[in-house]
C-alpha cells in the first residue's frame, strides 16, 4: 500500500512510498503512572527545542521521533522518557531527538503536539548529523550499555520502490533522479529523519540538495550504513539494545540477499535489535489522529509492565509478547499483509529468535524476576490513573 505522498518545492514526491498504513488505531490505555502528568501539561506553550540539550555526548539512552508528519511518533519517545526518569536514569542519561511538525502537521495533531509539548522541549532537533555524532562521543564515556528507539516513516531501497508498477509519474520520476545522482543511497533502507543539519524541518529534496551541496551522507540520512558506523564506534563488549518503529525496519537487521548484508546491524557484537516490520512489509498506524503506531503502543505497553531496565529485560520474551499484541492489532484492523516485526540477538545466548518461532499463550515473563508478569489479553486496555 503506498504511504504517505509529499509535497516539495522542486515537485511531487514519495519519502514514505511504503510507510505505515493509514489502518487507525483505537486509543490504546494511557501510561497510567504518567497519564496524570501529561495531562496537565500547558496546552498553550510554543513548540520548541532544547537545544542546549541534556548533554547528548553523555546519554546512554537514545529516543528518536524522525517524522514531522505525525504527533503518534513523539507520543512514544515522550512515554519514553519518562519512563526511564521513573527507573532511576538522570536526564544526562537520556538524549531526546525529534523532528519539529510543519505548520500543516502541527494542525492535523493540534492537540496531541499541544498536551506532548512541554515534553518536548527537553529533546533536541533530529538531525542524521547530530544523532550519530551524539552516539559517537558518548561511545568514549564508559557506559555499560546503549538504548536506541527510533520510531518513523521508513522505506526500501529506492532501486527496490521502481520496481512497483503503480508509482505515480512524477514519484518515478523523483525516484530515478534520486538513484542516478546518489548510487551509493539507492540501494540502502532509510528511516525517515526530518531534520538537516542547518537546524531546519526539511523535505527529502532538500536533504537531497543539502548533500549534493556537500554534505555528508552521514549527515542528512538515516540508513543502516550509517547507523551500523555510529554503534560500532562503541566498545565491542558493551551491549547495545537498538529498536526501530518503521516500515520496512527489518531491512536494517535483516536482508537475505548478498548486497545488503555488508549494512546490517546483525553483523554487530553484543547487539540486542527490534522492528516492527520484516525488509519486506509496512508497518502501521503512523497516519494522523493515530496515538501510537501499532508495534510502538504495543513496545510501550509492555516495557511499563515489564519495569524493567535494558539489561534486565528477557528480549526474547519480550519480542514474542510484542510480535502477539501486534498481530492482534492488525487483524482487528484488518490489515491485509501482516507486518512481521523482527528480532535479532548476537550476545551469544540462545541465538537469532527466527521469524516463525512460537508464541507463548500463556503469560508471559519478560524480565529476570517472578513478580513482573505480562498478561498479553490485558495490553492495549484502558486502566485508570
Amino acid at each position: 500500500m503506498l504511504g504517505v505522498i509529499r509535497s516539495a518545492s522542486l515537485g511531487a514526491f514519495i519519502f514514505s512510498l511504503m510507510a505505515c498504513s493509514n489502518a487507525d488505531l483505537q486509543s490504546p490505555r494511557r501510561f497510567s503512572r504518567f497519564s496524570h502528568d501529561v495531562e496537565l501539561l500547558n496546552a498553550h506553550r510554543e513548540l520548541k527545542f532544547d537545544n542546549s540539550g541534556a548533554a547528548a555526548g553523555k546519554a546512554k539512552i537514545f529516543l528518536i521521533a524522525g517524522s514531522e508528519e505525525n504527533a503518534n511518533f513523539a507520543q512514544e519517545i515522550v512515554e519514553q522518557r519518562l519512563y526511564w526518569l521513573d527507573q532511576g536514569f538522570s536526564t544526562e542519561d537520556i538524549a531526546c531527538f525529534y523532528a519539529m511538525p510543519s505548520d500543516y502537521s502541527y494542525q492535523e495533531d493540534r492537540a496531541q503536539f499541544s498536551v506532548l509539548q512541554a515534553h518536548l522541549a527537553n529533546c533536541r532537533h533530529a538531525n542524521p548529523k547530530d544523532i550519530f555524532e551524539a552516539i559517537h562521543e558518548s561511545g568514549k564515556m564508559g557506559h555499560d550499555f546503549l538504548y536506541l528507539y527510533a520510531t518513523s516513516h521508513g522505506n526500501s531501497p529506492f532501486t527496490e520502490l521502481l520496481k512497483e508498477e503503480k508509482l505515480p509519474p512524477p514519484t518515478r520520476m523523483f525516484l530515478e533522479n534520486f538513484t542516478k545522482s546518489f548510487p551509493e543511497l539507492a540501494n540502502q533502507y532509510m528511516l525517515s529523519v526530518d531534520g538537516s543539519p542547518s537546524g531546519k524541518t526539511s523535505s527529502l529534496s532538500a536533504l537531497a540538495s543539502e548533500y549534493a551541496g556537500g554534505a555528508k551522507p552521514g549527515d542528512v540520512f538515516f540508513t543502516p550504513r550509517y547507523l551500523k558506523a555510529a554503534l560500532s564506534s562503541w566498545p565491542d563488549a558493551v551491549t547495545k539494545y537498538i529498536v526501530l518503529q518503521a516500515c520496512h525496519s527489518g531491512g536494517f537487521i535483516r536482508d537475505p540477499r548478498p548486497e545488503f548484508e555488508k549494512d546490517l546491524l546483525s553483523s554487530i557484537p553484543n547487539l540486542v535489535a527490534m522492528t516492527a516490520s520484516r525488509y519486506d512489509r509496512s508497518s502501521f498506524g503512523c497516519n494522523s489522529g493515530a496515538h501510537r503506531t501499532f508495534f510502538g503502543g504495543a513496545y510501550n505497553d509492555t516495557l511499563l509492565r515489564a519495569e524493567e531496565n535494558p539489561d534486565e529485560i528477557r528480549w526474547p520474551l519480550f519480542y514474542r509478547s510484542i510480535k502477539r499484541q501486534v498481530e492482534r492489532l492488525e487483524k482487528e484492523n484488518g490489515a491485509e499483509t501482516p507486518s512481521l516485526p523482527d528480532f535479532v540477538d548476537t550476545r551469544g545466548r540462545g541465538g537469532q529468535v527466527k521469524e516463525e518461532s512460537p508464541l507463548d499463550e500463556r503469560r508471559v515473563d519478560v524480565g529476570p524476576s517472578g513478580g513482573n508478569e505480562l498478561d498479553e489479553n490485558e495490553v492495549g486496555k484502558a486502566t485508570d490513573s
